[in-house]
């Protein structure tokens, strides 16, 4: 979210718990302690305010992590794993709203 707003985060406000996944499983003796959906709101130096919602066993959708900025010019969204970009302004409307494939050729 940082790299997106270009501001440094001064708020965190966050719930989440380990709901479905990996509760019957053990490693070393131990339940995994995997946070598998949550909400987290991150507010920026700047003013702008990001989100994460993070659902790891919602098998209707098709991302598991869907993450927002949004601020006075516009909004950017992060679909993962579909990998896609999509942002736009308020100035350039709906019909203004851009996508993009995020790929890395070395991964």
């Amino acid at each position: 979210m940082r790299l997106f707003v270009g501001a440094n985060p001064v708020r965190v406000m966050a719930s989440g718990a380990i709901d479905v996944n990996h509760k019957d499983e053990i490693y070393d003796g131990k339940v995994p302690d995997i946070i598998d959906n949550a909400y987290v709101i991150v507010e920026f130096d700047n003013g702008s305010r990001g989100m994460l919602d993070l659902c790891m066993f919602a098998e209707g959708s098709k991302n598991e992590q869907e993450i927002s900025v949004v601020g006075d010019i516009g909004k950017g969204e992060a679909f993962v794993p579909e990998s896609v970009v999509r942002f736009g302004t308020r100035e350039a409307g709906r019909d203004g709203v851009e996508s993009l494939k995020a790929e890395d050729p070395r991964i």
